[in-house]
């Protein structure tokens, strides 16, 4: 679909609309958050998570459903790594998904305590079938749950893909 957009743009971008031409690009950026940064895919039932400028690859899984125990996932062998937790999840929704205040519940448990998304954080759904796999990016986040986590304030991006359980 990505290739179709960019084509239609290079048709329409020239056009004398009146406009300063920053118009199309615009409504390609607006309209597609994938085409600003992505997280490559992922093998199945492993994430991808950069937290803070360091990035993990997670990959033992521990929840995969819909509902409030949703996606939990941390590295498996590893100490000292940060574990997603993703709660609330509604697997019947496949647009409008936020993370944070106004959302899904997202917790990142790290040695020095608990992240959560100080804004609200649009995802993308990537697949949504006996495959879950949804992308964040940028998201700022702060300390949850009453934690102080160090340094207090970070972002987090990630994309994760998992088989429903």
């Amino acid at each position: 679909m990505n290739r179709y957009l960019i084509t239609l743009l290079l048709v329409l971008g020239p056009c004398d609309t009146g406009d300063d031409g920053n118009s199309a690009a615009l409504l390609l950026l607006a309209g597609n958050q994938s085409l600003i940064g992505s997280i490559e895919q992922p093998a199945d039932n492993t994430a991808t998570m950069i937290l803070g400028g360091t990035t993990y690859t997670i990959d033992q899984v521990y929840n995969c459903t819909d509902g409030a125990q949703g996606i939990i996932m941390d590295r498996s062998g590893a100490q000292n790594t940060p574990t997603l937790n993703i709660h609330n999840i509604d697997f019947t929704k496949s647009s409008g998904i936020l993370l944070g205040p106004n959302g899904w519940v997202l917790d990142i448990d790290v040695p020095t305590g608990v992240y959560g998304p100080s804004l609200n954080c649009t995802a993308i759904l990537h697949q949504n079938d006996g495959i879950y796999d949804l992308e964040v990016l940028n998201c700022p986040l702060d300390g949850a749950h009453g934690s102080t986590p160090n340094p207090a304030t970070t972002t987090v991006s990630f994309r994760v893909r998992c088989v429903k359980d």
